[in-house]
């Protein structure tokens, strides 16, 4: 398991059954270096146990190889300032969906660029446009969701789409969504949120 520990400028790794942390990126104090990190939002990583961090402070993703004693910059643009999540776009391991609160889009992003290959905000509701999007997951059709934090509700974009559905929250159906902040799926698509206002993790069974 990997733990971003934002407050203390690092990632830590912990071992199956083990309760005993290893820094596998950053040094624990904050600055631009590529020695260190300054308040990492985020970390996705590879099959080869590549390190990804969304070094949020930095505005850049940094590349960490196993063992490695400084990063590697793959994404730096000052649009990622105010980051809050980053996954893997499905079946791409050189490509990443970022979560940006302050400019409410998603990215998609290919490391190496330095421009989103496209953004996502459009949302086919009342309220047509995301509000400080925080968590995102995928499904195994490649559909994203999107924890829309100051919506108060959970956005799907179907693979190929640059428009977006609401799934849970503001559809009139209950459980309420209080701040959702992040999503995951079981093994039978049941549907999981962390909902930030109620302090709570909320499950909707798949439909």
């Amino acid at each position: 398991m990997y733990v971003t520990d934002t407050e203390n400028h690092r990632i830590q790794r912990f071992l199956l059954n083990s309760s005993l942390a290893t820094t596998v990126a950053g040094t624990g104090s904050k600055s631009s270096a590529l020695t260190d990190l300054d308040h990492p939002s985020a970390v996705v990583v590879d099959d080869d146990y590549h390190v990804y961090v969304l070094d949020k402070h930095n505005s850049r993703v940094v590349l960490w190889g196993p063992n490695a004693t400084s990063g590697t910059t793959v994404i730096s643009n000052n649009a990622l300032k105010k980051t809050a999540a980053m996954i893997y776009v499905p079946g791409r391991s050189d490509q990443v969906y970022i979560s940006d609160e302050d400019s409410n889009k998603i990215y998609r992003w290919s490391f190496n660029m330095s421009l989103p290959t496209s953004s996502l905000s459009q949302v086919n509701s009342t309220t047509n446009a995301l509000n400080t999007p925080k968590g995102m997951t995928t499904d195994m059709y490649g559909n994203l969701y999107v924890a829309d934090y100051e919506n108060h509700r959970i956005v799907m974009y179907c693979a190929n789409s640059t428009v977006g559905i609401v799934v849970a929250g503001d559809t009139g159906g209950t459980p309420t969504l209080d701040k959702p902040m992040d999503i995951a799926f079981d093994s039978d698509l049941n549907m999981y949120v962390v909902v930030d206002g109620d302090n709570q993790v909320i499950k909707f069974p798949r439909r």
